[in-house]
């Protein structure tokens, strides 16, 4: 989250004071194309039960939820009424209902894995591994023969400093 670039859209609502005032703060993954068949599910029990299925006759995602917080609380994924395709939210805790002073917040992250693969194997543990050290957050998921190595800033921050943080690899 920076304190100084956008609130609802990159360019047009920079945030002031270092203060959110969103009607709705959340992360959406949104499905689209011809939809007939695909379902969304929870995902047999894996990651307590916080993974979602997504799938139709040629296609099948995972999305297993790793690590998030959201100042002392966490986010919140969307899994009622799971079942034909629609958007899937994930949502900060009562992000609706006040300012946010961003600055004040504390950590701010999400940290998800997301994964396809084909009918005719088993699926995929997404095992990711999750450091976290004071304002940051490492994580790291060995898959198809290589390590996604991801770190990034958890604090809110100026959109430079943050965007310079961040880092990713493919070792």
């Amino acid at each position: 989250m920076s304190t100084d670039h956008a609130d609802g859209h990159p360019g047009l609502e920079p945030v002031r004071d270092a203060t959110s005032r969103p009607r709705s703060l959340r992360f959406v993954f949104e499905f689209g194309g011809s939809l007939g068949r695909c379902t969304v599910q929870p995902a047999d029990g894996r990651n307590g039960g916080r993974a979602i299925l997504v799938q139709d006759d040629q296609l099948r995602i995972v999305i297993q939820p790793v690590a998030d917080a959201f100042g002392s609380g966490r986010f919140q994924w969307d899994q009622s009424e799971l079942g034909l395709a629609r958007p899937i939210y994930v949502r900060a805790p009562q992000s609706d209902t006040a300012d946010i002073a961003l600055e004040k917040l504390g950590e701010i992250f999400l940290c998800f894995a997301l994964s396809e693969w084909p009918y005719d194997e088993p699926q995929p543990a997404a095992a990711v591994q999750v450091v976290r050290s004071p304002g940051r957050l490492q994580a790291r998921w060995a898959v198809a023969g290589k390590t996604l190595d991801l770190q990034v800033p958890t604090i809110p921050g100026p959109f430079a400093a943050l965007n310079d943080s961040f880092q990713g690899r493919v070792v």
